[in-house]
């Protein structure tokens, strides 16, 4: 699978973006470099072909943001509820994302990597062409969502809940698979290597000898 990168343009096409934000707006090329946008509010946000680094983003509450050709990097989103929110050719690098409410988002040609996302909410949420590299998903929420041939690489999972989660063809090949709290019925179709089955075991019943 080929996860679309982000279409953006030249860097000094950008206009420089330190706020605020209010319900509905809608903000194409813009760069958000180490601003402070910590705990404000706002519905229906619309970013487009935008670039936020090192930008602290800590408990906003964004709910139906749309990100269209956004690239974010060295953020702070701890803690953020950005519920119902929609990304589409998205990258999430170095960001710090423990605690965040995405659940019931939209995700398509989204990549996250390297990545903390401790505690993370994706209940109910659908993926497409997205993929998770190196990320800390330690104890994440995705109950219910649409998982299917999403990748999730090398991640930290111990613990993550995916109770009803759809894993058709979700690659899940050398990530911590431990404690994890699924169903038999929730892996049907998953793809995993040798070594992982050993953590299903108590889950299947089985005894490894």
């Amino acid at each position: 699978m080929t996860i679309p990168a982000p279409e953006l343009s030249d860097s000094d096409e950008y206009e420089p973006f330190a706020g605020p934000v209010g319900s509905g707006q809608s903000r194409s090329k813009v760069l958000a470099r180490q601003v402070d946008l910590s705990g404000s509010r706002a519905a229906d946000l619309r970013f487009e072909e935008a670039i936020f680094a090192a930008v602290l983003l800590r408990g906003t509450q964004w709910r139906g943001l749309n990100l269209v050709d956004a690239r974010l990097q060295g953020c702070d989103l701890s803690n953020a509820d950005w519920r119902q929110a929609s990304f589409h050719r998205v990258e999430v690098t170095a960001c710090n994302l423990t605690g965040i409410n995405l659940s019931q988002a939209q995700m398509v040609g989204a990549r996250f990597d390297r990545s903390k996302m401790l505690l993370a909410q994706f209940s109910q949420a659908k993926f497409t062409a997205t993929e998770f590299h190196d990320c800390n998903l330690e104890q994440a929420d995705f109950s219910g969502a649409d998982l299917r041939h999403v990748v999730l690489a090398r991640c930290n999972l111990c613990q993550a809940r995916f109770f009803g989660a759809k894993l058709q063809g979700a690659d899940l090949r050398g990530s911590d698979l431990s404690e994890l709290g699924v169903t038999p019925l929730d892996l049907r179709g998953a793809i995993v290597d040798a070594a992982q089955v050993i953590q299903f075991a108590p889950l299947l019943g089985l005894v490894v000898r």
